[in-house]
């Protein structure tokens, strides 16, 4: 209200006093959400700093691309393809993942999937495969808990 009073009355100074005060409030919250999404990931055992040195230290651009991670369709194809004995699938499902939480630095489910890729990959499901999707599945609900 304040923005259109200021602009109708052709005081420009004021509509900038607006402007830069939104923007500094939208980015301070902006860091905010994202410290407090660093935090409990780094309390969780990911290697966030290793990985925002990746992402350029581009917090925003973090908080998407992780956004599309807990989003992402390879959590139900891995499921999928190990429910049908379809080793293939549940290979590129598995390693999709893997790619993508070690870049992101999501420690813990690289460190848990990396021991299937490889199994997967030599062409044989693995022995753990269905207890090891329930860990996977258990961590993917922690981690879209913190995405909020």
């Amino acid at each position: 209200m304040r923005f259109q009073a200021a602009a109708m009355a052709g005081n420009f100074s004021a509509v900038a006093q607006v402007i830069v005060r939104g923007l500094f409030w939208g980015c301070f919250a902006e860091v905010f959400d994202m410290s407090a999404l660093t935090d409990k990931l780094a309390a969780y055992g990911c290697n966030i700093d290793e990985a925002m040195g990746r992402f350029l230290n581009n917090e925003a651009f973090y908080a998407k691309c992780y956004g599309k991670f807990v989003a992402d369709k390879s959590f139900a194809r891995l499921g999928e393809a190990l429910q049908a004995g379809d080793v293939k699938g549940a290979f590129e499902a598995a390693h999709d993942l893997k790619g993508i939480s070690a870049n992101m630095g999501i420690t813990p489910v690289y460190e848990l999937i990396v021991g299937m890729v490889e199994v997967l990959r030599a062409g044989r499901m693995p022995e753990d495969a269905m207890e090891t999707y329930q860990r996977l599945m258990e961590m993917h609900a922690d981690l879209e808990s913190f995405a909020g």
